[in-house]
C-alpha cells in the first residue's frame, strides 16, 4: 500500500471526535504531510523532476556497471562512483550552480582516496 495514501487517508479522517491522544496523532500527521510535501517542492525546484532524475541516474549507474572491473571492486568503491554519478544526475537535471552537490561529490571521492593512502 502506498504509505503517501495510508497516511493522507488517515489525515482526511482526523476530525475533532475520538480521544485526545488520536487527536494530537492527527495534528502531527497533518504537520508532517505539510512539511514533507514541502521538501518534495523544494528539492524539485533544486534538483528538478524526480521522475527524470532517476531515469538519467539508473543510466549512469548502469554504465558503469558494465565496466570490466565493478564486480571486484569493493563494496565501498561501488557506493562511492553510485553516490558520484547520483550527484551528478542531480547537477544535469537540476541546478548546475548548486555548490553542495559539486561538495559531495568530493567528499565521496575522498573517502576512497582515504582507505587507499598508503
Amino acid at each position: 500500500m502506498d504509505n503517501r495514501k495510508h497516511d493522507r487517508a488517515t489525515v482526511g479522517r482526523c476530525g475533532k471526535q475520538g480521544p485526545r491522544n488520536f487527536r494530537g496523532l492527527c495534528r502531527y500527521l497533518r504537520t508532517m504531510s505539510n512539511t514533507i510535501d514541502q521538501t518534495i517542492e523544494q528539492r524539485g525546484a533544486q534538483y528538478g523532476a524526480f521522475e527524470h532524475h532517476a531515469t538519467l541516474a539508473q543510466s549512469l549507474k548502469e554504465s558503469m556497471r558494465a565496466g570490466a572491473n565493478w564486480n571486484t571492486m569493493d563494496d565501498d568503491m561501488k557506493e562511492a562512483l553510485e553516490m558520484v554519478q547520483h550527484k551528478i544526475a542531480r547537477i544535469i537535471n537540476g541546478n548546475p550552480n548548486y555548490h553542495d552537490s559539486w561538495h559531495d561529490i568530493i567528499g565521496y571521492v575522498r573517502l576512497i582516496e582515504q582507505r587507499l593512502k598508503p
